[in-house]
């Protein structure tokens, strides 16, 4: 396995916003307008915020990956909950066990904030995301609804 998995560095700004694009390229969101002062404000709140952890997956000195996992409370819960906002690894990067890891990281810190479950979305047609995510034990539980806001 090569790489390093590290929090994030504000630093890292520029090459996880790559990665944003990326996803919301895959996603067919490329077109939607996004501010990247107002996604690097966001990341620095992340950053400072003690409810948000992202980690970069590096290789050789390149952001080839990243992990945003958020821990909310719950009033339904007697317990927090944990949940992967972003997952992504670089196409170029795919296969090397670099998502394996920053996965590992996500349920670290949610058993470290003693999460009583961790929940990741995707779209109904992302197979390889759905295999990925049953390969770690998660299962279909619910539905969720989203709407566009204008």
């Amino acid at each position: 396995m090569d790489g390093i998995i590290r929090e994030a560095r504000l630093e890292d700004f520029e090459d996880v916003f790559a990665l944003v694009l990326e996803l919301r390229h895959h996603f067919g969101d490329g077109h939607k307008p996004i501010d990247s002062e107002v996604v690097r404000a966001t990341y620095r709140r992340f950053l400072d915020h003690s409810d948000q952890y992202i980690y970069v997956a590096e290789v050789e000195g390149k952001i080839a990956g990243m992990l945003n996992v958020s821990v909310v409370e719950s009033l339904y819960e007697n317990r927090p909950s944990a949940y992967i906002d972003l997952l992504i690894v670089n196409s170029g990067y795919r296969g090397r066990g670099l998502g394996k890891r920053l996965m590992g990281e996500a349920f670290a810190r949610a058993v470290e904030r003693d999460c009583c479950e961790i929940g990741v979305d995707t779209t109904n047609d992302n197979e390889g995301a759905i295999r990925f995510y049953r390969a770690y034990g998660f299962g279909l539980s619910n539905i969720m609804f989203e709407k566009e806001l204008e």
